[in-house]
């Protein structure tokens, strides 16, 4: 019996040995060294926290640049898109003159080429003052002239450039 005790002994004492070292195994394992996940931990939070004040900072600027552009840049902006309008009229006006111009300028062309082809070219209307200021030979009442000159609508050029004028400088917005 005491054999057997004495093996109950030993073996209680290895089961005990190593259920210690079983549990010392465990407690090893189980160990965590929590300072270095909670330095991470900070670490991270604080660069978290850089990013969001940067973050805010930018988006402050960001405030301020959009308030400036709204409150001092965009009324520049519009009154200056304003100015520009009354140039723009000014313009159009000035375009419609040139076309009207344009026109006149034909009409009278025309009526030079015609009056050029019936009577001849320039050196047919100095033999015709030449003969006005010295008269040789008074041609028969019979002979009339055959051509008959019709002169085209003269206009003055003042009046049109007075309604361009006047047409912008008494808009409203003239200040």
């Amino acid at each position: 019996m005491s054999d057997d005790i004495y093996e109950e002994t030993a073996e209680n004492e290895n089961v005990e040995k190593s259920i210690r070292e079983l549990a010392k195994g465990y407690s090893d394992f189980l160990d965590i060294d929590s300072s270095r996940e909670q330095q991470k931990f900070n670490d991270s939070i604080e660069e978290m926290l850089t990013k969001l004040e940067e973050f805010s900072g930018l988006v402050d600027m960001i405030r301020s640049d959009t308030s400036l552009c709204m409150n001092k840049t965009l009324p520049l902006i519009k009154e200056k898109c304003d100015g520009m309008k009354k140039i723009f009229t000014r313009i159009d006006r000035l375009e419609a003159f040139a076309a009207f111009l344009r026109e006149r300028l034909k009409v009278m062309e025309e009526c030079v080429n015609k009056a050029e082809s019936e009577m001849g070219s320039l050196s047919g209307i100095k033999k015709m003052f030449s003969s006005l200021i010295s008269p040789k030979k008074l041609q028969p009442k019979g002979k009339e002239s055959k051509f008959e000159f019709i002169t085209p609508e003269i206009f003055v050029t003042e009046e049109h450039v007075h309604k361009i004028i006047d047409v912008t400088e008494k808009s409203p917005d003239t200040a």
